[in-house]
């Protein structure tokens, strides 16, 4: 049984209450400050690239948080509600307040992200971006090492895009977490990787 990374979050942190309310238009995406993209880039890693950026560098979590859900796919987006309890209808402040809140915490595998675990990473796209299920939707693979330790591999993270066909701005539709580190590693449900493979 594979568990996606907001599965992960929940049964490694606190569910928190939330307040329903109207639901309410989605806002412009927000970008906190834009990662320099190189021409090797294509857009979907600019998106990948520029969130795992701001997660790293913004001290407001919070609207990292936000700039994650705004740059996800309306299921995407659902999960990520689901994960923490909140239906579709609560305050987005409240749902990235609780995943904030949870992901900053030491003990939680995805505090690397934030930049408040014990290792200091750097992100590596290894291969361009593979289209998939036809135009329009396509998967990166992006690995972390640890800048600190001889450039250890810390995770394989597999991130499902989907373009928007409105505006054609790429979106984040799953992703796939693994973690190599001896604390989290295999992680919660998840197979053992053999480490000779990655």
């Amino acid at each position: 049984m594979k568990l996606s990374l907001l599965t992960l979050l929940v049964w490694s942190s606190c569910v928190s209450a939330f307040v329903t309310l109207p639901t309410t238009t989605v806002t412009p995406r927000v970008i906190l400050h834009q990662a320099s993209i190189t021409a090797a880039e294509s857009p979907a890693q600019a998106v990948v690239s520029n969130l795992l950026d701001n997660l790293l560098t913004e001290q407001d979590t919070n609207q990292c948080i936000k700039l994650l859900l705004h740059s996800s796919t309306h299921t995407w987006r659902s999960k990520i509600y689901d994960a923490v309890g909140a239906p579709s209808s609560a305050d987005e402040t409240k749902v990235a307040t609780s995943i904030a809140n949870a992901m900053a915490k030491p003990d939680n595998q995805f505090a690397l992200l934030l930049g408040k675990a014990k290792e200091t990473y750097v992100a590596d796209f290894p291969t361009e971006a593979v289209e998939t299920g036809g135009e329009g939707k396509c998967w990166l693979e992006c690995r972390l090492y640890d800048k600190n330790n001889d450039g250890e591999l810390l995770v394989v993270s597999g991130w499902d895009m989907q373009q928007n066909p409105v505006n054609g701005e790429w979106l984040i539709d799953r992703i796939d977490w693994q973690d190599f580190r001896e604390a989290f590693y295999p992680g919660l449900g998840r197979e053992e990787w053999a480490r000779a493979f990655v």
